[in-house]
């Protein structure tokens, strides 16, 4: 029993460090922003035109813990706030997320600005402006760190832990309807250097990345909502990522949904099915829960990834009579 387990733990060892490994090298050219399965919560973090767009103060705290099982895998936690302003022409909003995997340890911290523009009787037009500071931290004297040699004899490789820091910044446009939304962005325009080591040449920089979103909302009769939506990640020299959700709100309260993520091998039918639970505890909080099961290889040595979201909207006292909070969020 025991010979078995520390079999399995070496095993999945050894995947996890073959991972970290190709990650590493290919930092130049990958995608390196954090993944969502409950990406229409957590609009925010992939645009900054959507600051200020529910005209209310909201704050959202996220946690993901992906590809359970693995010593060391991904977990993503966070916190969104954003507000209007100016007659809610301007939004206002600030991003802090921290991302772990294996020995690396990153932090981003974000500050947007949004200007919101009535292009008809019940649409807007907002278009965003973000700064963001990236932590990147390494260390590389853990001890789950483990070749088939001791790796103190390499000397490309620190013996310590080591960070850098990269700025940035970026842009977006956001479209929104009460039954329809459409965003583009680019929320990091600059290939910063994230190098542990000073180089003549930088190996290691930031990648542009490009997200459009979208979705609308079906009134199905007095109970049932339907709302679809999807997401599509671009970067060069990396395939399109395609991210689709279809969701059910029941009695504006309670929210079920199937969403589908592309990726994992060629052979492999995507990268996951993501099943998601939604609550409106009361018209301020909401809260949703998804479990994400494998379809690519990963399935057989993890039990799957889990998300969790938790928003609180501060309701003006001017806004009581009439203001409906959603689980939309559009």
């Amino acid at each position: 029993m025991n010979s078995n387990t520390n079999a399995m733990k070496v095993k999945n060892s050894t995947i996890l460090i073959i991972m970290i490994l190709t990650m590493s090298v290919q930092l130049a050219f990958g995608q390196h922003e954090q993944q969502y399965s409950q990406f229409m919560y957590n609009k925010l973090v992939f645009n900054p035109a959507y600051a200020g767009s529910t005209d209310e103060l909201t704050a959202t705290a996220s946690y993901r813990n992906q590809w359970m099982g693995f010593e060391g895998a991904p977990v993503n936690m966070g916190v969104s706030v954003d507000g209007s302003l100016r007659e809610d022409k301007v939004g206002l909003g600030l991003n802090v997320f921290r991302r772990t995997i294996g020995i690396y340890d990153n932090w981003t911290m974000d500050g947007i600005y949004a200007y919101k523009l009535k292009v008809g009787e019940n649409s807007t037009l907002s278009a965003g402006l973000q700064a963001s500071l990236r932590y990147y931290g390494a260390n590389f004297a853990d001890d789950r760190l483990r070749g088939s040699q001791d790796l103190s004899i390499d000397p490309s490789i620190p013996q310590e832990q080591v960070s850098d820091l990269a700025a940035n910044f970026g842009f977006g446009l956001y479209f929104s309807t009460p039954k329809f939304y459409a965003g583009l962005s680019v929320p990091r325009l600059l290939a910063s250097e994230i190098d542990f080591l000073d180089r003549e040449i930088p190996l290691s920089l930031e990648s542009r990345h490009a997200f459009f979103m979208t979705g609308f909302n079906v009134r199905l009769n007095s109970i049932w909502e339907w709302t679809p939506q999807g997401l599509l990640k671009y970067v060069n020299n990396a395939p399109l990522g395609v991210e689709v959700y279809n969701g059910f709100t029941v009695l504006e309260r309670y929210t079920v949904g199937l969403g589908y993520r592309s990726g994992g091998l060629s052979a492999s039918l995507g990268e996951s099915i993501d099943v998601l639970f939604g609550f409106q505890l009361t018209r301020q909080l909401f809260m949703a829960f998804t479990y994400d099961i494998l379809l690519s290889p990963l399935r057989n040595h993890s039990s799957g990834s889990i998300e969790a979201v938790v928003r609180y909207s501060f309701i003006r006292e001017d806004d009581r009579p009439q203001q409906i909070i959603n689980p939309r969020y559009f």
